[in-house]
């Protein structure tokens, strides 16, 4: 308990998540930027910092160290 942000609307989150997973598949986006994997670390490290309270950013460092 206590890893997520309390006052975040989960419906408009999820949506904003949505839209930016799409950027991975985009044709138009995917050519002229980072390849593949690189976006959709950085895609995951922006959204966990944007929904998580410190103790949930720790336990995500904690856990991603390999990814990251």
């Amino acid at each position: 308990k206590g890893y997520y942000r309390k006052d975040l609307n989960i419906d408009i989150v999820a949506a904003i998540y949505v839209h930016l997973i799409n950027l991975v598949i985009d044709p138009e986006f995917v050519g002229k930027g980072p390849d593949t994997r690189v976006l959709h670390l950085e895609i995951i490290k922006y959204h966990i910092h944007a929904i998580c309270t410190a103790k949930g950013q720790e336990l995500f460092a904690a856990k991603s160290k390999h990814l990251i």
